[in-house]
């Protein structure tokens, strides 16, 4: 009990030093995509949903992969939560996680209204510092943003609704549309262009295909 009141006044303590010992989310594994030349991925707003296709983060070869590195020490029952914006998460998602925090945490659900996944420590040894969590098996279902879909993480106190470890929102893939659509530009000109960004359409993911 000592020890977990401890870690708790620690916690509490690194939370309020700032940003110096916050938590980091790294997208992609740090890797740079070839097709957008930065370190995420460029998806399709139209391609989930019209071919069915499944766009995850995890550690799959066509994932969007994402590493939290916690940033202060966690004690048992915090909880941790990754909040996504941009895209609907898939409640029924089959969330593991891996990392050097590997079987200190235990999934409490994922809450696509709420757009997040919350974990929570489960070690009486707690979670130091400088720990990974790798996330894998976190689907969407659609993707709802215009430009980008990202995540941010926060821990929470045990036994409370108070936050630290903030890891501020960072961007997992870009979005874009596969079409253009440009309009007449008056009445008695009613023709209108469609131009297909990509040659081959509705991909959920556009790492290689160019105009």
């Amino acid at each position: 009990m000592k020890s977990i009141f401890t870690k708790t006044i620690i916690a509490a303590a690194i939370a309020s030093v700032g940003a110096a010992n916050a938590a980091t989310l790294t997208a992609n594994g740090g890797a740079t995509s070839t097709y957008t030349g930065a370190t995420y991925p460029l998806v399709s707003l139209e391609g989930l949903g019209t071919q069915g296709g499944v766009l995850s983060v995890g550690t799959g070869a066509d994932d969007l992969a994402l590493t939290l590195t916690t940033g202060a020490a966690m004690v048992e029952n915090d909880r941790l939560v990754f909040t996504f914006t941009g895209a609907t998460l898939d409640e029924d998602s089959t969330v593991t996680y891996s990392g050097t925090a590997a079987d200190l945490f235990t999934l409490l659900g994922v809450d696509a209204d709420a757009g997040t996944v919350t974990f929570r420590v489960t070690s009486s040894d707690g979670v130091d510092a400088g720990e990974t969590v790798i996330l894998d098996g976190v689907d969407f279902e659609a993707i709802t943003a215009a430009t980008a879909i990202s995540v941010a993480s926060t821990g929470i106190i045990a036994g409370s609704t108070d936050e630290f470890d903030d890891a501020d929102a960072t961007t997992i893939a870009a979005v874009a549309s596969e079409f253009s659509i440009t309009n007449g530009t008056d009445y008695l000109d009613q023709t209108s262009t469609l131009t297909l960004l990509v040659k081959s359409s509705y991909q959920v993911r556009l790492l290689t295909n160019s105009t």
